[in-house]
């Protein structure tokens, strides 16, 4: 089975969304000045708020069912996989910052159980799509980070910073800024591209476990 020829469903909900903003908030024809009144500019920021939501949600959903799938393949089956094998070691490791050493488990039982838990709460507690989000929810996946496309991380990096800077300051602020419609459709379309490559990553780690 060719993992390109197969996509997740939360990959095809997360199409349709972005289709739908698109549609629903952004000018049926760009301007070729760029030259928008003050209620487009509004609807292009509450654009990139949006989109950068769906994909955040998108990436948490897909690397935390990869992990409760693992999980629980081991507790019916007491089958192993590579994306087990990752969440353990990261357990181990201590991939992210917390209060002390990660607590020693009894048996392999107990330490996936832990693993497990720590993921959920990292993906409960995460805010973003910069670099170091992504690193912390898809390094314990078994996803290879180093060899994700790093032109695609760098964008999902800057448009994490673009929605920063309009999550956190008021339009009032921000009334000569540079946000385009055009524009906004562009890095949203770019980073659904590198996602579609990054769903077949997930893919392939489903048909390995």
């Amino acid at each position: 089975m060719n993992p390109k020829n197969i996509r997740t469903k939360l990959l095809n909900d997360l199409q349709k969304r972005l289709s739908y903003l698109r549609n629903s908030m952004l000018p049926k024809k760009f301007d070729a000045l760029g030259n928008y009144d003050d209620q487009t500019i509004l609807l292009t920021e509450a654009y990139i708020l949006l989109v950068h939501a769906e994909i955040e949600s998108y990436i948490e959903t897909v690397c935390h069912d990869l992990i409760k799938h693992v999980a629980k393949q081991w507790a019916d089956e007491s089958k192993t996989s590579p994306t087990l094998f990752c969440l353990l070691a990261s357990y181990h490791h201590s991939w992210v910052e917390q209060e002390g050493e990660p607590k020693k488990a009894k048996d392999i039982k107990e330490a996936i159980k832990l693993a497990t838990s720590q993921y959920s709460h990292i993906i409960k507690s995460n805010h973003g799509i910069k670099r170091n989000d992504l690193k912390k929810i898809i390094i314990p996946t078994g996803v290879d980070y180093n060899n994700l496309d790093d032109s695609w991380i760098n964008n999902m990096d800057a448009f994490g910073s673009d929605r920063g800077k309009i999550a956190h300051t008021s339009h009032k602020s921000r009334i000569n800024s540079s946000v385009s419609p055009q524009d906004s459709l562009n890095k949203s379309n770019s980073l659904l591209e590198g996602i579609k490559k990054f769903d077949q990553e997930i893919i392939k780690l489903y048909l390995s476990s």
